[in-house]
This record gives structure tokens, sequence and C-alpha cells, in this order.
């Protein structure tokens, strides 16, 4: 019996997970900082999850860790993108803290002279401190618009 529990559990899990923040958009992978910097190409323009710390300060990081986002190391983080005029999410609650990112794995522009080789749209972002929202798209994104 116990075993049942355990896995309708995870399937309980497993279904929240693929509800989005607008209910239309489904999340197909969870993944790591570590892996979208070491294998972006499997994750572009898939709809992911990915844990980290966030930096919103002139430009939106997630980074793998807190000392590498202490020190700024941008070469271990990812660039968030906040397509909004809006919701300035530089500013948000999720600023400094560990958070549940939301979002659309996209390749950057010019990837062969850029560092960030991508960077993630976000639709939205939980503190893991508490799992409240701390940031949540009001509008469609520029990807959103386009299909």
């Amino acid at each position: 019996m116990e075993y049942l529990q355990k896995i309708t559990f995870v399937l309980m899990l497993f279904n929240g997970f693929a509800c989005a923040s607008n209910d239309l958009k489904t999340y197909q992978l969870q993944t790591s900082v570590i892996h979208l910097i070491s294998a972006p190409e499997h994750h572009y323009n898939k709809n992911i999850v990915v844990d980290g710390i966030f930096i919103g300060f002139n430009q939106n990081n997630l980074f793998f860790d807190a000392k590498h986002a202490e020190y700024m190391l941008n070469a271990m983080s990812i660039n968030i993108l906040d397509d909004s005029d809006d919701e300035s999410l530089t500013n948000s609650s999720c600023s400094g803290e560990w958070v549940e990112v939301w979002g659309t794995f996209i390749k950057t522009i010019d990837p062969e002279i850029s560092y960030f080789k991508g960077r993630i749209v976000v639709d939205k972002m939980i503190l893991h401190k508490n799992g409240k929202t701390c940031w949540k798209r009001i509008k469609p994104s520029f990807l959103d618009k386009a299909k």
C-alpha cells in the first residue's frame, strides 16, 4: 500500500510540473544551470524549469550557486530575459534569492561571440524559501506573440 501512495504522489507531482503559469504552456524539462551552460543545444526552444540564485543587477542572471552569484561570475550563470516594459524583474523580491525559474530557453542572437549561448525568457519565478511566486509574467512574451 505504501508503494501505491508513493507512485500516486509522484504522478501528482509530475502533473503539477506539467502545468504552466498560464495553463496553456507545458514545461518539457527540469534541468540545471550547469546543463544549460555545458549543452545549450539540447535545450534550445524548450520550456524548462531550472533552479539557481537569481541576481537582478544590470543584467538578470541565474547563477549555479551562492558563491558564483556573490562574485558575479557570469560564466557560471544563464542570462534571464524579461522582455516586458512594465514588469520589473530586476527589482523584484526574487533578486538575491534561491529560485525556481519557469521559462523558455532560447539561443542568443550571436552565440559565437557571446559567452551566453542561450537565455531564458522567464514566465514565472518561485522562491524556494517559502514556495511563493515572487514574479509572474502578466502579458505574453515576444515568443508567445510570435505563435
